[in-house]
């Protein structure tokens, strides 16, 4: 007796997802990395440019070069490349994307504190805030400056009126007589 066979079933292969995507990019000399936890759809965000404080913290390790940071950056998150290692600790706000770089010769290890994008914006209006705050200070300063200085000019002109009423006909009519 034969028995049905059993219907052909398409095999799928299970294809691994990474928890995080990595975006990398160099634009107009500032490096942006943003790195999206897939599962919660959270992005996180860094700039990294001459002079920020991250770059005056990690430029030695790729000899002052700003370029090369973004390539081997590229390598590291984009590529993959297997000389280097990447972690991730998730804080309160932000992210510490961990990079370590493993050679027979030499390695280093560097951290990043990747901020949340809202968090970064929040913090970017806070700052701008307090850049306001410090204006309409300065501007309150001047103006209580400017009132001083009127009142001190007040004063003089109305003690130089009150010395004597001084009409310029007064003077015509002196020199006609």
């Amino acid at each position: 007796m034969n028995q049905p066979s059993a219907p052909p079933h398409d095999i799928i292969e299970a294809v691994a997802v990474s928890e995080y995507n990595y975006k990398v990019e160099m634009i107009e000399q500032k490096i942006h990395i943003n790195v999206l936890h897939t599962p919660s759809k959270q992005i996180y965000q860094l700039c990294i440019c001459e002079g920020s404080d991250i770059w005056i913290s990690i430029k030695d390790k790729f000899q002052n070069n700003l370029s090369l940071c973004y390539q081997i950056l590229s390598k590291a998150l984009l590529q993959k490349d297997p000389q280097f290692r990447t972690t991730i600790h998730h804080t309160t706000k932000s992210i510490i994307l961990e990079l370590m770089y493993i050679h027979e010769f030499m390695g280093f290890t560097i951290k990043f504190d990747l901020l949340e994008s809202r968090q970064r914006e929040l913090d970017r209006i806070e700052n701008q805030n307090k850049i306001l705050m410090k204006e309409l200070q300065e501007m309150k300063q001047e103006i209580i400056e400017l009132k001083r200085t009127m009142d001190i000019c007040l004063d003089a002109k109305l003690h130089t009126d009150n010395r004597g009423i001084y009409d310029s006909r007064d003077d015509r009519r002196g020199r006609r007589g």
